[in-house]
């Protein structure tokens, strides 16, 4: 099966911070930020257990919305310079093999024990490889109709043991 298309600037940019807001270690890095901002912060803190814990979660509330700032704006700037991207035609091919991605000229290809995990959301299907933080590949479920879809789902069902 092979597919071309154009990608959107607004799919990549919702499809990769989507990525970020799943990611246990994005978490547990803002978590430990806001415990190192609440401990260079003790002096300032109230006495009483109730407003600490007030001042905690408010801070935890301000540095979880910086981040999410540096995080839109570092999204935007990929997607800046990626830029060149999105005015050449992607082509992916499925097949009994594994996945084949052709984009600015280069070709990538896969074999399906390459994927540590595959699946699908509402609006892709995710195609994760192995030793590699995130998924890599994505494919938009827009560019489907049913029939293709479950024509994908087949190939993948048939080559690997994911179930989607």
């Amino acid at each position: 099966m092979v597919l071309k298309y154009k990608p959107r600037k607004w799919e990549y940019f919702v499809l990769n911070f989507s990525f970020y807001l799943k990611n246990k270690f994005f978490w547990l890095g803002l978590l430990t930020i806001n415990l190192y901002a609440s401990y260079l912060f003790r002096e300032q803190l109230p006495s009483g257990v109730f407003d600490t814990a007030v001042v905690f979660i408010g801070s935890l509330l301000y540095f979880t919305a910086i981040t999410f700032v540096f995080l839109a704006v570092f999204m935007a700037v990929k997607i800046y310079n990626f830029g060149t991207a999105f005015n050449e035609t992607h082509e992916f091919r499925l097949d009994n093999y594994g996945v084949t991605l052709i984009s600015q000229n280069i070709t990538t290809s896969i074999n399906w024990n390459g994927f540590k995990r595959i699946y699908e959301t509402r609006s892709a299907y995710w195609f994760q490889i192995q030793n590699n933080l995130g998924p890599q590949l994505y494919i938009p479920k827009r560019l489907f109709n049913q029939v293709a879809r479950e024509h994908i789902k087949k190939i993948i069902q048939e080559n690997t043991d994911f179930k989607l």
